[in-house]
């Protein structure tokens, strides 16, 4: 399979268009690298997408011009849990085949903060949106602890 670090084994699709492997990160990730090792059997046309729930979609990266090999997909900027490769146009009659789906990131820190007394704290945010857009900022609130 395409996620076992295996290179003699292999995912393939059927021999139809539009096909698509997906991987579950089990949580939200900022993905910044996929690497995909095709088969003889490539992808001209794909995408590389993300999302947080399975079912809504965002292109983080996409191709008409497949070379099968190697693709290397690095400077990727998304966030999700799910990540997958669309093939759109298959570079044979044969199905799309894929040797091996590597997803690269790292982890989207959660902060609890705990052992706040009343009063105003500051703290730094970060924000990343599905499409690696971030925001950042210094955010001071005030609130009284019951």
């Amino acid at each position: 399979m395409a996620f076992d670090g295996n290179p003699e084994t292999r995912w393939e699709s059927q021999y139809s268009n539009p096909q698509w492997l997906q991987v579950d990160l089990g949580e939200p990730q900022e993905i910044t690298r996929v690497a995909i090792t095709w088969e003889t059997a490539y992808a001209k046309a794909f995408q590389i997408q993300t999302s947080l729930d399975g079912s809504t979609w965002s292109d983080i990266y996409a191709t008409t011009a497949g070379a099968g090999g190697t693709s290397n997909l690095a400077g990727l900027k998304g966030y999700g849990r799910y990540v997958r490769m669309y093939g759109t146009a298959r570079a044979t009659d044969y199905g799309f085949s894929i040797w091996e789906f590597q997803v690269y990131g790292q982890p989207v820190e959660s902060t609890t903060r705990t052992g706040l007394a009343t009063g105003a704290h500051s703290w730094y945010v970060v924000a990343v949106d599905a499409f690696g857009n971030r925001r950042q900022s210094t955010s001071t609130y005030s609130f009284t602890v019951r």
